[in-house]
Formats: structure tokens, C-alpha cells, sequence
């Protein structure tokens, strides 16, 4: 949870504009499936030291990842988990290709 929400105000605090725009929002049982479609405008160096990876400078560009499904499970008043399905040119390693950003070496 903490390194979530980390990583997502790095993300808030380097794209002016980070918008997660949910769509296609259904109750099933105990969890809400939703789709997912995250954009933004790099406006500010970008901090992945959480990753292990170093900053990446201002690049002005925009990005907008394709959709992703995603599951968030309540219980009571809580989100318990949020699972993402993982798709090709997603995640934080599609917003650097779409920066321009050479991904680090696996």
C-alpha cells in the first residue's frame, strides 16, 4: 500500500495533468471492476527512486497508456485490493516509452 500510493503522488507531483480516467465502473459481489485509461503532461522531473531508478528530467511530453482492467476489492469502508491486468505498453514502463525514456537494463 505504501509504495503504491508513493510511486502514484511521484507520479501526481511530475505530470501536471495525471488523470486516471475511469470508465465502465460495474459492482461484482465485494469488488468493483473498472477500466482504467492513466494520461498526463510530464511538466516536472520525475522521481523512481522508489524503483531503483534514476529521475528523468522534464520532457514536456504527453502520454496516455491504452486501458487497463482493473479489480478493487472493499470490505466494510476499505479498499483491501486493487488488482491491475497487466497489458502490453502499460504500467510505469509505457509512460517512459511514451516519454521517450530508455528503460533500464533487466
Amino acid at each position: 500500500g505504501a509504495a503504491w500510493l508513493g510511486l502514484h503522488d511521484r507520479l501526481n507531483d511530475a505530470f501536471s495533468d495525471f488523470s486516471f480516467n475511469l470508465r465502465d465502473a460495474q459492482q461484482v459481489g465485494d469488488a468493483v471492476q473498472v477500466t482504467l485509461q492513466l494520461s498526463g503532461t510530464h511538466s516536472s522531473e520525475l522521481d523512481l527512486s522508489a524503483l531503483d531508478m534514476p529521475n528523468v528530467p522534464t520532457t514536456g511530453k504527453s502520454f496516455e497508456l491504452p486501458p487497463e482492467s482493473t479489480t478493487v476489492t472493499i470490505e466494510g469502508e476499505k479498499i483491501t485490493s486493487i488488482r491491475v491486468a497487466a497489458v502490453e505498453g502499460g504500467g510505469v514502463m509505457g509512460i517512459l516509452s511514451q516519454l521517450g525514456v530508455e528503460p533500464p537494463p533487466e
